[in-house]
């Protein structure tokens, strides 16, 4: 995994929006590519939806993902994820419905080929330590406790949305 190459920085309002096709995991949708591991298909995407979306279930990602509303909002399975919400659901996450009312854009990323499987998944992954179904970014508090205190004066901060138990890595704060 990750054979990408190093990008430190996209231009991602110089990429053209694609429309998704028929038969793919968000068709009807847009995405911006904005790094895909030739390797396992792991991808970096911007998915706009347009208003009145929707896709009826059940139905998984062979892949994890995880996503951050930069823009509008989006319904999952009844839950509302507005702007600056966040989720990350693990490979085989079921999907029942999917839909917006007034449009969204949000920044995803897949640990492999976002593959659609068109049935449920077998529970697993909801019951996984690794989920998190929800976070309101906006109202978690700036944590600054890792910063040098040479540069307390900059007010350097972050947000860690999450931290993998079966890979006791690093908190992912994006």
């Amino acid at each position: 995994m990750l054979e990408r190459e190093h990008i430190e920085f996209v231009q991602a309002q110089m990429l053209p929006w694609l429309r998704i096709g028929p038969g793919l995991a968000r068709p009807d949708a847009e995405i911006k590519l904005l790094s895909r591991d030739e390797g396992d298909g792991a991808c970096s995407v911007l998915l706009r939806f347009p208003p009145g979306w929707s896709r009826e279930g059940p139905e998984h990602l062979l892949a994890d993902e995880e996503f951050y509303v930069l823009e509008g909002q989006i319904e999952l399975n009844g839950q509302n994820y507005a702007q600056d919400t966040y989720a990350f659901l693990p490979a085989g996450w079921t999907r029942n419905t999917t839909s917006t009312r007034t449009g969204c854009v949000l920044i995803a990323f897949y640990s492999a080929d976002p593959v659609l499987v068109a049935h449920a998944g077998d529970g697993r992954a909801e019951q996984s330590a690794r989920a998190v179904p929800y976070l309101d970014v906006a109202a978690m508090p700036w944590d600054m406790s890792l910063n040098d205190p040479k540069l307390k004066h900059l007010g350097i901060s972050r947000k860690d949305l999450r931290r993998d138990p079966e890979r006791a890595s690093a908190p992912s704060s994006r």
